[in-house]
């Protein structure tokens, strides 16, 4: 899971966060943390990946959409639930989008939610 450790090091990076205060957010230790960005553990040398409830907790510490954290992951957002076909087609559209523009369309999104007065974070649930 390089990649989704990629993903949260460059997350952690435009916060000027290190390794200890991000982990401290997270409430993790630095090195599992590290061996998380890493995608291989120190001990065993072995590819890695955080479990989905881990990385739900990286994602509100770094402010991450959850779905898109579990997917970064390697994770089914959904555990197969089918989404409703305007969801489809914007699961499908971001998808297809640079992992630069994916973060553009989220601030995007952010923004949207909140002109209508809710908060940028999915699990809010505002309406």
């Amino acid at each position: 899971m390089q990649d989704f450790g990629a993903f949260i090091k460059s997350k952690r990076e435009a916060r000027n966060w290190t390794l200890r205060v991000a982990a401290q957010h997270v409430e993790i230790s630095a090195s599992r943390l590290a061996e998380i960005e890493r995608g291989v553990s120190y001990h065993t040398e072995r590819p890695t990946r955080p479990t989905p409830d881990l990385v739900e907790r990286i994602a509100r510490a770094y402010d991450v959409p959850i779905d898109y954290a579990l997917a970064e992951a390697g994770y089914s957002p959904h555990d197969g639930a089918r989404l409703a076909p305007d969801a489809e087609r914007l699961v499908s559209l971001f998808e297809s989008l640079d992992p630069e523009h994916r973060d553009l369309a989220l601030d995007f999104l952010r923004l949207l939610l909140e002109h209508d007065g809710r908060s940028g974070s999915p699990s809010a649930g505002g309406t």
